[in-house]
């Protein structure tokens, strides 16, 4: 129990120090319809993404069947995007509840309902303002019209510290993948991403990380969204 404790202690600690960037994408090249929010809501899980006793595995004295195992690190991120034209959008994503990031997305290739791709760029504040937050993610998806859309593409992602108690980062690079099945509202995204992302605080052993995500698309999801 008192490990439990100490365990939780310690990831309320690093979330309030470093918070985490929005890893997940949940959302194709294709803008939100003109003059319209699109809502969406994404749970994702990093698993090993957190060890709550990092100096174990390099303390020889400490058998290795009494290694406390690494734990998966979860969060849940709300978005609302707003169509702008029918080449870009706007979105204000508020990342675990503790900062909020605004990104434009433009389609640079493609028809509004055919396969395109679209860079999608923005910047703003984590973890209750202590660390500063910029993302640039190219999007790459299939015919949008289709009740199954593959997407996927490259994002990299840099925090910076605002705060004495925040520590610098290295950028975050990776890639991702996944399908949105349905058409328009309500919809599902399944994804999948892997990052190069070096633990600021030395809370994991592995600089290469797997995040699995879902993301919810529906009007009723949004709720942190007064519009």
């Amino acid at each position: 129990m008192l490990r439990l404790c100490l365990c939780l202690l310690i990831l309320l600690v690093v979330a309030g120090l470093v918070g985490c960037v929005p890893y997940s994408v949940g959302t194709t090249a294709q803008p939100a319809p003109i003059g319209e929010w699109s809502r969406t809501t994404t749970a994702y899980a990093i698993p090993n993404g957190f060890d709550p006793f990092p100096e174990q595995e390099e303390d020889p004295g400490i058998p290795e069947d009494d290694f406390e195992t690494s734990s998966t690190f979860v969060g849940v991120d709300a978005e609302g995007r707003f169509g702008l034209d029918d080449v870009s959008d706007i979105g204000v994503r508020v990342p675990g509840g503790s900062g909020v990031v605004v990104t434009y997305k433009r389609r640079i290739l493609g028809t509004l309902e055919g396969p395109a791709v679209a860079i999608m760029g923005g910047g703003g504040l984590l973890n209750a303002a202590n660390n500063a937050h910029l993302e640039l993610t190219l999007i790459v998806s299939g015919r949008d019209a289709s009740p199954v859309v593959p997407y996927g593409g490259v994002r990299t992602m840099q925090a910076f510290p605002l705060s004495e108690v925040a520590v610098s980062d290295d950028p975050t690079l990776g890639g991702f993948g996944g399908v949105r099945i349905g058409q328009g509202e309500p919809a599902i995204s399944l994804e999948i991403g892997v990052f190069y992302d070096r633990s600021a605080l030395d809370i994991r052993q592995n600089d290469i990380i797997f995040v699995p995500s879902v993301t919810l698309h529906g009007r009723g999801l949004g709720r942190l969204f007064p519009f």
